[in-house]
Formats: C-alpha cells, sequence, structure tokens
C-alpha cells in the first residue's frame, strides 16, 4: 500500500516543485524591481527565495515574509501562494492518497481469496 501511495504522488511532487520553483521566480523578481536593482540570475538570491517559498508550501512558515508583506503586490501574491501552496497542494495529496487507499481496497478481498486458494491448494498437495 505505501509503495502505491508513493508512485501515486510523483505528479503532486512534480507540481508541488514546479508551484515553489515558479512562487520563488515570482517573490525574486519583485524583490529586484522593488529595491532598484537590476534584474539578474544570482544563485544565492534565487536560493534564499526557493527556501522561503519552500517553507512556505510544506510547513506553512510565514516568518521570512514579515518584512515583505506590508507592500500592496508582495500582500496579493504572498496570499495566492498562501492559498495555492498550502490548501490546494495539501488538498491535491489527501485525495491522492485517500483514492490510493480506495483502490487497494477496491482489490483486498479478490487479493484476499487468491492467498487462501494459493494456501488451500498447497495443503492438498502434501
Amino acid at each position: 500500500m505505501i509503495v502505491k501511495v508513493w508512485t501515486g504522488m510523483g505528479p503532486f511532487l512534480v507540481i508541488l516543485l514546479g508551484s515553489t520553483l515558479s512562487f520563488a521566480v515570482i517573490f525574486q523578481k519583485i524583490n529586484d524591481i522593488q529595491s532598484n536593482q537590476s534584474i539578474d540570475q544570482d544563485v544565492t538570491k534565487f536560493y534564499i527565495q526557493f527556501k522561503k517559498s519552500y517553507k512556505l508550501a510544506t510547513m506553512g512558515d510565514f516568518d521570512d515574509f514579515e518584512e515583505e508583506i506590508d507592500k500592496s503586490i508582495n500582500f496579493i501574491i504572498f496570499m495566492f501562494a498562501c492559498l495555492f501552496q498550502l490548501i490546494v497542494m495539501l488538498n491535491l495529496l489527501i485525495a491522492i492518497i485517500s483514492d490510493t487507499f480506495d483502490k487497494v481496497q477496491e482489490n483486498k478481498t479478490s487479493s484476499d481469496c487468491k492467498e487462501r486458494c494459493a494456501l488451500m491448494r498447497e495443503v492438498e498437495e502434501f
């Protein structure tokens, strides 16, 4: 069952990574524009923004965004990120896990019968 859940979570993990990367890019570009810096491809800045987005998506950690929320565009993007990554993505994860559980439960009785038949055949051979 656990293996089936992990294989079913593959698309979810891809979507989560993509949305986290997207929000990291958005937050980095907004910070570059608001600080009047040239928009560059600095890896350390992107890593910091990615770490912030990851914390927001997985743990709901808002502490890194306290100084950025006061500006209106940051607040709008922040609220959208919270809504999408925390609520929508977690609901998607719960739906994937419950769907996999239902599929496993449907096959449970047929798997049990097959195992019992195999055991009965083994006993008859002795």
